[in-house]
Order: structure tokens, then C-alpha cells, then sequence
């Protein structure tokens, strides 16, 4: 719908989540929806990070998930985070957070009508390709 029409009709202007109305969602999805990480079973996306940072791999990401089921016109975007805070493994072998994680996401809305790139590279017709991003920070604390 809505997303289609500032394709159409929006002049390619860039748009943010909140202007959107779809933060509180995407927020949502990337901490509690399993069904868009890469492999079902293994959690949301922020369940991952978390368990990136426990393994200590890390602690930050970046890396591009499919939203169909969260927002279908969304298809694929990109979401990185990072985390910036005191890790601390405890002695009964859980991991201590204190800290935040800043979250970015980033999404091209191009090509409506080709969904599964038959005509390489992007087919924009009668519309202008527009970026859709956001970010925001969520507080971790606690054993995990």
C-alpha cells in the first residue's frame, strides 16, 4: 500500500521507521521474532547478538534479514548493532550485560514489480527508488 504510493508519488525522498509508522514493529521483530533470522530455532535477531557476544565473537553485527513476514513490502533489509557496555562471564558460566545496543536498520525501496529479479539489476518504471532507515538503542542488563 502506503509504501508502493511514496514510490510512486514521493519523489524518491528518503524516509525513516517513525515517519513510516513501522518502528515500534521492526523494534519488536528484531528482539523477539524468530522467524527472520536465518535459520529458525536459533532466535531473534537480538537472542543471536546475544549469544555472538556470550561466545565472544564480537560485539557488533551486520547482516541482512528477510522481513516479509514482519512487513511484506520490506522484503529484504540490512540491521547492525552494536553493543557498548561491560560484558562480565560469571562463575556459574552465565554472561553479565550492562550496557546498551544501538540498532540500525537500512532498507532500499526499489523494484516493486520484479520480486524475484528477473530483469537485473532494478526495474523502476514509473516510481522513484527511496531508502527507508532507522535506529534506535535498547538497555541490556543482566545475567544471560
Amino acid at each position: 500500500g502506503y509504501l508502493y504510493l511514496l514510490y510512486r508519488n514521493g519523489k524518491g525522498e528518503d524516509k525513516t521507521l517513525s515517519q513510516l509508522g513501522l518502528l515500534r514493529k521492526i523494534k519488536d521483530a528484531v528482539k523477539n521474532n524468530q522467524e527472520i533470522t536465518k535459520e529458525k530455532g536459533d532466535g531473534s535477531i537480538q537472542e543471536r547478538f546475544i549469544n555472538q557476544m556470550k561466545a565472544g565473537k564480537g560485539t557488533s553485527f551486520l547482516n541482512s534479514y528477510d522481513f516479509t513476514k514482519v512487513k511484506f513490502a520490506l522484503g529484504k533489509a540490512t540491521v547492525g548493532g552494536t553493543f557498548d557496555g561491560i560484558i562480565h562471564r560469571n562463575d556459574n558460566g552465565t554472561t553479565h550485560f550492562d550496557g546498551t545496543i544501538t540498532y540500525q536498520f537500512y532498507d532500499k525501496f526499489t523494484d516493486p514489480y520484479d520480486l524475484f529479479n528477473a530483469i537485473p539489476p532494478d526495474w523502476n518504471p514509473d516510481g522513484k527508488p527511496y531508502t527507508i532507515t532507522g535506529q534506535w538503542t535498547v538497555r541490556i542488563k543482566g545475567d544471560y
